[in-house]
């Protein structure tokens, strides 16, 4: 099959199917309905990059009919049943069908993006977008296609999926996303999960000494926003623009094949930029405003900011006592 590169030409229109390019019959809701519904989500407000709101239930895309029926819908009711049975049937999910998920949303909501820029752009003038962004978008859609296409990895995986227990306080909705760098996270109904989106797996790397710590322990919701804070930072640092090789099949029985260029080079440069560790304690403040910590409070020690997943001892904090 032709694979659908919209951002060729910018086709963003609502006649062609979001994903796969066919003919649109019709639009579904970028947050699925179950989530919608089991939180309210429809009426909510929602922000966009023109700092103007719209709600989550008018975040829509156009989709083939068929392709929503066979491919979609199937995949959409398995992440449905394990997301609303909790951590221990998320955790039965693969990665690539949590980035499938994550992805489906984050594109859903750059296609929105981009047809409200198309709508206000001026007339007979081009859309202001940076290379580098419509590169990673296109990347991202050619990935999300593998729900669909028959597409191989060659001895690589474009994301970073990690996936936490968390106690079950009042079962909330704290959802986020950073376009620019592709990350997504989610915490509801005792779990919480962040996937970076295309960094060859190389945030999940950076914080594996975090991870093995956190390993097999359940995270009170603060310790799940400190470790997404983490992620979302380190995702910022990240100075890399993955580059990829893509293969056509020779024949239909075939499978795209999908190869990573090498990250490293640039005479030993690091992957990741210097961590600041203010620059991180402003976002660690962004992610820990349901408890109402300030920045003062976080960067008291700027040797060593607060924390609530690490104890004096640098071992897993196991007591903390903050109110869900």
């Amino acid at each position: 099959m032709n694979l659908h590169t919209p951002f060729d030409n910018f086709n963003f229109g609502n006649k062609t199917c979001y994903l796969s390019g066919q003919a649109a019959d019709e639009k579904v809701e970028v947050f699925p309905l179950w989530l919608q519904n089991r939180f309210q989500l429809q009426d909510k407000p929602f922000r966009q990059l023109n700092e103007k709101y719209t709600t989550y239930g008018k975040l829509k895309v156009p989709v083939n009919t068929g392709l929503q029926k066979e491919v979609i819908n199937p995949f959409e009711t398995k992440v449905e049943n394990a997301f609303t049975s909790g951590y221990e049937a998320v955790k039965e999910l693969s990665e690539q069908e949590l980035f499938w998920w994550f992805g489906k949303l984050m594109y859903g909501i750059i296609f929105n993006e981009i047809q409200v820029a198309l709508l206000e752009k001026p007339a007979n003038e081009p859309l202001s977008f940076s290379a580098t962004l419509i590169s990673k978008f296109s990347n991202h859609l050619r990935f999300l296609q593998s729900l669909f296409v028959p597409t191989e990895f060659e001895e690589f995986v474009p994301y970073s999926v990690s996936v936490f227990k968390v106690k079950q306080g009042d079962d909330r909705f704290d959802y986020r996303n950073e376009m620019n760098t592709l990350v997504a996270s989610l915490q509801m109904n005792g779990f919480g999960i962040v996937v970076c989106m295309q960094d060859n797996g190389e945030n999940k790397r950076l914080h594996r000494p975090a991870l093995e710590l956190v390993h097999g322990k359940e995270l009170h919701p603060i310790q799940f926003q400190e470790m997404n804070a983490r992620f979302y930072y380190s995702a910022y640092l990240f100075n890399r623009i993955p580059q990829y090789v893509m293969l056509p099949p020779a024949d239909a029985s075939q499978k795209y094949t999908i190869s990573a260029m090498p990250l490293h080079g640039g005479e030993g440069k690091s992957l990741f930029d210097q961590w600041n560790n203010k620059t991180y304690c402003q976002v660690l403040e962004a992610f820990w405003k349901p408890w109402g910590f300030v920045l003062y409070e976080i960067y008291k020690n700027p040797e060593q900011p607060m924390s609530f997943l690490v104890d004096e001892h640098g071992d897993f904090n196991g007591k903390v006592d903050q109110p869900f």
